[in-house]
Formats: C-alpha cells, structure tokens, sequence
C-alpha cells in the first residue's frame, strides 16, 4: 500500500515541521517560524496530490484504503490540533509583543515630554551666559 505510505510519510513530515514551528515561536525565531510555514506550505501540495492518489486507487485497492482511512484521519486530527496549539502560542507571543510595545511607547511618550520641559529651559539658560 505504497499510497498510504505515502500519505502517513507526509502527515509525519508535516509533524515533525509543527514541531520545528512551536520551538521558532518559543524561541521568538520569526524568520525560522516563516521558513517552516513555507515548507508547510510547499508540503501541502504534495500531501493533497497524495491524498488525490491515495483515495482515487484501484477498485481493488479501495478496500485497502477503506482499513487505513481512520488512521490517515487520526493523525490529520492530530495535525489540527497542533496547528491549533502553534497559533495560539503566536497569538500569545504577539499580545505580550503588542503589550511591550505599548509600555515602550508610553516610556518614550514621557521621556520626551521630559524633554520638551527641561531641554527648553535650559537651552534658556545657556543663552543668557552668552
């Protein structure tokens, strides 16, 4: 059943790219995050065409595939919800990069109203020394 084969050979390279993903995304790597979700991205071609293959076989193979069909549908549940889990943890990764940019704008907000008080008064004084 090289079809199956096939499939499950693409759904645990796929799983194996989710993994990569979730560590770029913990280590904050957003150009390795890009990379794995291009590769994802091209093996999503392969993994349709197989599929294609898989499902459309033979008369006498449809049975076959009819037995493995369950296990190719675990593991593309599987794939969802780590899907599911590595989008959550962008999600969450961007909120606290939304709330850190926020608190550094503030910041710059205040200091540069720090200086418009005390760089124009002392610009003041300096010149009445000249």
């Amino acid at each position: 059943m090289n079809a199956m084969r096939d499939v499950i050979g693409l759904l645990s390279e796929w799983r194996r790219l989710s993994g990569q993903e979730r560590e770029a995304i913990e280590r904050e790597d957003w150009q390795g995050v890009a990379d794995q979700q291009g590769r994802k991205a091209r093996l999503r071609e392969d993994i349709t065409q197989a599929m294609l293959f898989f499902r459309g076989g033979r008369p006498a193979a449809l049975n076959a595939c009819a037995a493995h069909e369950p296990i190719v549908a675990n593991a593309v549940s599987d794939l969802l919800a780590l899907e599911a889990l590595n989008r959550e943890r962008l999600r969450a990764k961007r909120r606290d990069r939304q709330e850190k940019l926020e608190r550094l704008n503030a910041t710059l907000r205040r200091l540069q109203k720090l200086r418009r008080a005390y760089g124009a008064e002392s610009a003041v004084r300096w010149q009445s020394y000249s």
